[in-house]
């Protein structure tokens, strides 16, 4: 095996343990990051370009397998302080640099509540566990219209960092008791091929039953950067395309990623079997470059100059563009086809400072290089300096939380957390288990005048105004609440009990009858706008514009009847 058959995007570090530059590959980087921001940018105009994230992780896959394969091949063994010295080159600084910029940007522009969340969520976005915070928020990917994360794009590159740990935790459990580098990486293989089976399967068992945990989870989505894996293993056995066979299989990979961008929509329950498309198209590809000697004619195209120059840039720009998108459409209070391009040319401005200034010198600075403790240990503690800083940016902001009525009157906010307690401890807010009808009553007891505070926990939030409300005018207040339960007539999932929420369900009937049967005359209804709905006969989640208007028809409803 000669070096010119294991390829990678990335220029060499080190000639004697990094492949060769590929650039089709930055090319088809390029493709992706852009399919991605139109995405973003309005998915209307391309309906499936999140999929360029499954393309960034067939390239992940291959090039992080090619490094480590080749390692074991030229010296027995990886240097695994090394390979993660350059991981944090590489992916460190620039993420530090986006993060602190966003939220410095989110305290100019967001008020505190919002800072607030977005301190919250940049402090999982520096620890890599943005997918995690997703699936622990229950957050619709493709449909939440509730105000989206600034970090929420951090959830892929969280995915990958837990790829590179289950990566070299499966090059050294495969080295042990290995008598050659030749065994050491037939285990790796045999085991990734095991794994990524598996994971598949879960893949499209857990889209099919919870949507969020398919498109976030690692365990999910390990199967899509082993697929790059494989053909860095083609690549090290040699197993590279004839002339013929490598011009097809670009063409095909490539239309495989074009109509999965054009055609996909998020809402049909995506990744599941459809990311088949996307992933096999990128893996195709790069199987179909292993002979460099002979580009294809796609390899061409890809290697165009402007295309290289975008794909090189690619992960500055995939930082920079969410939260640009985000905070534009916040300060500018709309989003048009001029936005779009005005925002987008500053993401492009802000990535080549940041790719030209931060991650290009970090990533290929010789004294680093040949420090990897030093740098490894650098980097490390500016992110746990960052993480202590946004922790207690957020702490501040949830300690001085003040609101000013029209009157004049101030509200501390964290003293009213006492509200909280009170309902929580007199057990008037309704558990998740069981469908049990809780009522208590606050306010002016003696009151003829009922008011009627309705629906799940965002109900509850509202209580220590209303009760206050009721004190002073002349009202008994009733509280009706269930946790994570809508008020509207809706089929949803519960994840924490694992299965469709029946006990809501049963809950509303009783609740409705009860306000109807006590003629409240005024009822307040609080529900979290983050409910989706849920199809018990395909046992799948209903996202998008269809997903909308269930919630839409299902709130007149509950209107009506009220």
């Amino acid at each position: 095996m000669t070096t010119s058959t294991i390829v990678s995007s990335q220029p060499a570090l080190n000639n004697a343990a990094m492949p060769a530059y590929r650039a089709d590959i930055d090319g088809l980087r390029a493709l992706a990051v852009l399919s991605v921001m139109v995405f973003h940018a309005n998915s209307a105009w391309l309906g499936g370009g999140f999929i360029g994230v499954d393309v960034f992780f067939v390239i992940s896959g291959f090039l992080i397998g090619t490094i480590l394969i080749t390692e074991i091949s030229r010296i027995g063994s990886v240097n695994y302080l090394e390979f993660w010295a350059r991981r944090t080159r590489r992916l460190v600084p620039s993420a530090i640099v986006v993060t602190f910029a966003t939220l410095v940007a989110a305290w100019v522009i967001l008020p505190s509540a919002d800072i607030s969340r977005a301190a919250k969520d940049a402090s999982f976005a520096l620890l890599y566990a943005t997918n995690w915070q997703n699936l622990a928020e229950s957050v619709d990917y493709f449909g939440d219209r509730s105000s989206p994360s600034l970090f929420l794009h951090f959830w892929s590159l969280a995915v990958e960092e837990q790829f590179y740990i289950y990566l070299s935790l499966l090059f050294l459990l495969s080295k042990l008791r290995s008598k050659s580098p030749d065994q050491t990486l037939r285990k790796v293989a045999i085991f990734s091929v095991i794994l990524a089976a598996a994971s598949f399967v879960a893949c499209v068992i857990q889209t099919q039953q919870s949507q969020p945990v398919g498109y976030f989870a690692i365990h999910t989505r390990i199967w899509q950067l082993s697929a790059g894996l494989g053909v860095a293993f083609l690549a090290r056995a040699a197993l590279t395309p004839s002339r013929s066979s490598a011009e097809i299989a670009a063409v095909v990979g490539l239309m495989f990623i074009i109509y999965a961008a054009i055609m996909f929509e998020g809402a049909r329950g995506y990744p599941g079997i459809a990311a088949l498309l996307p992933t096999s198209g990128a893996a195709l590809l790069i199987w179909s470059g292993l002979t460099p000697s002979q580009p294809t004619v796609t390899a061409s195209v890809l290697s165009h100059p402007v295309l290289t120059w975008i794909g090189k840039r690619s992960y500055a720009l995939y930082l920079w563009h969410w939260p640009v998108f985000q905070l534009w459409k916040i300060a500018a209070q709309q989003w048009d086809a001029r936005d779009m391009v005005m925002a987008t040319a500053l993401t492009f401005v802000l990535a080549g400072v940041s790719y030209t200034l931060i991650e290009n010198p970090v990533r290929h600075s010789r004294y680093l290089r040949t420090r990897p403790i030093t740098s490894l240990s650098a980097l490390v503690s500016v992110v746990v300096m960052g993480l202590f800083g946004a922790i207690f940016l957020q702490h501040q902001i949830e300690t001085r939380k003040f609101f000013t009525l029209n009157d004049g009157t101030v509200i501390n906010l964290s003293k009213e957390r006492i509200y909280k307690n009170k309902i929580y401890k007199l057990e008037c807010h309704s558990s998740q288990k069981n469908d049990d009808l809780k009522t208590c009553s606050f306010g002016d007891l003696d009151a003829e005048r009922t008011i009627v505070l309705y629906g799940d926990s965002h109900a509850s939030h509202w209580f220590s105004s209303v009760e206050a409300f009721g004190e002073a005018n002349g009202y008994l207040v009733y509280l009706v609440a269930k946790s994570a339960c809508s008020p509207f007539e809706l089929i949803t999932f519960n994840e924490n009990l694992g299965h469709r929420y029946v006990e809501c369900e049963s809950w509303r009937k009783k609740a409705m009858t009860w306000i109807k049967g006590i003629k409240p005359d005024v009822v307040i209804v609080g529900n979290s706008l983050r409910k989706v709905p849920y199809n018990a006969d395909t046992r799948q989640y209903i996202f998008g514009e269809e997903g909308y208007r269930i919630l839409e028809r299902a709130q007149e409803e509950m209107t009506q009847k009220l």
